[in-house]
């Protein structure tokens, strides 16, 4: 199976924690077995990163949003 997610290099990087439902934890364990297949040095930070930086992206009313907060390819410490 081939993944669509493009990793790129390691870049600087910040720590949090979340909770999940465990139907999604499983599917995401899922999805990183097959990243690996295709990735084998992929970690599941690099895959998490990638699949929120493209669903970010692809998110037509968050990025609006961050127009009108004067955001747009800013960084913020807000988390």
């Amino acid at each position: 199976m081939a993944i669509s997610l493009a990793i790129p290099e390691k870049p600087k990087s910040c720590k949090r924690t979340y909770v999940l439902d465990e139907e999604l934890c499983e599917s995401f364990d899922q999805y990183v077995r097959a990243a690996k297949e295709q990735y084998p040095e992929v970690t599941e930070s690099m895959i998490l990163t990638e699949m929120l930086r493209v669903q970010m992206t692809k998110d037509r009313a968050f990025q609006q949003w961050r127009k009108t907060q004067g955001l747009n390819g800013q960084k913020t410490k807000e988390g």
